[in-house]
């Protein structure tokens, strides 16, 4: 299931089977879509030692709870996964009068959509991206990448053996 901006807040990690009945009817319980979850989360964090919101942290607390993957961005936002040269290319292939944003001092916690003329192209760009992909393994990419590879596969498994079962 994809999801953005403010449905997170909607969202649980819990069973609904284990939560009370006005917690049920509150939240969307992600566990009732498929048992095995993983989510990723902008971290929307401004500097390396801001916290993240009550919202991610409930969210956090479910999933790991349930044995999920949880990846909050080790930066900002997904994007700043994606090496700024390689990220303006793509974005200004979109938006060819876009400009970086002004006074960003820690790469990692700059809002690579700031001052672009139409926000919800994001989808846009990111296609533009996979033309001419930049270093693929910024911050915890590599690790979070192979984490949720190893997770995939191990459900893969154990579906595998329920079905043959």
């Amino acid at each position: 299931m994809f999801y953005g901006g403010r449905l997170l807040s909607n969202l649980s990690g819990e069973d609904r089977q284990e939560v009370s009945e006005e917690a049920t009817d509150e939240f969307v319980h992600l566990p009732s879509i498929n048992r095995h979850m993983a989510i990723v989360i902008d971290s929307d964090r401004r500097t390396q030692v801001a916290g993240i919101n009550s919202t991610k942290q409930r969210i956090k607390s479910e999933f790991e709870a349930a044995e999920a993957i949880v990846w909050i961005t080790a930066g900002r936002e997904i994007e700043n996964y994606v090496d700024r040269d390689t990220f303006l290319k793509a974005a200004t292939t979109i938006h060819p009068t876009a400009a970086p944003p002004a006074g960003s001092t820690d790469e990692a916690f700059s809002d690579r959509f700031e001052g672009f003329p139409d926000n919800r192209r994001k989808s846009a760009i990111a296609q533009a991206l996979t033309a001419e992909p930049g270093d693929p393994w910024l911050l915890d990419h590599a690790e979070r990448v192979q984490e949720l590879v190893a997770f995939i596969e191990a459900a893969n498994h154990e579906v595998g053996r329920d079905i043959a079962d």
